[in-house]
């Protein structure tokens, strides 16, 4: 016998050519897919971290009232900075209310 007797037949040409372009489109439109969410989410989040809120801060002894506005993304735990630039630093006897503006 032959070496080239012993050889598979070749795979038929159609199934290959059908499962690769499909494959590809698959991966492709997976690849997008992901990409237009990754966009999605990165544009949300910038969109609340500058969305101007009304910060309230209420002095617990007094019951003193001091209104501010910041964004979002710049209140930080018992600090934050205003729309104009100013950093306020909450003191222990003071509380933080944040609303929408």
């Amino acid at each position: 016998m032959e070496p080239s007797s012993r050889r598979l037949p070749p795979a038929s040409g159609t199934e290959s050519a059908i499962k690769t372009p499909l494959l590809k489109f698959a991966a492709f439109g997976l690849v997008g897919l992901m990409l237009v969410g990754l966009g999605s989410f990165l544009y949300y989040q910038w969109q609340d971290t500058y969305q101007v809120v009304t910060v309230h801060v209420i002095d617990t002894r007094t019951g003193n009232e001091a209104t501010y506005e910041a964004y979002k993304g710049d209140v930080e735990g018992r600090s934050f900075v205003t729309v104009t630039g100013r950093q306020v630093n909450l003191a222990e006897v003071e509380r933080m209310e944040l609303g929408e503006k």
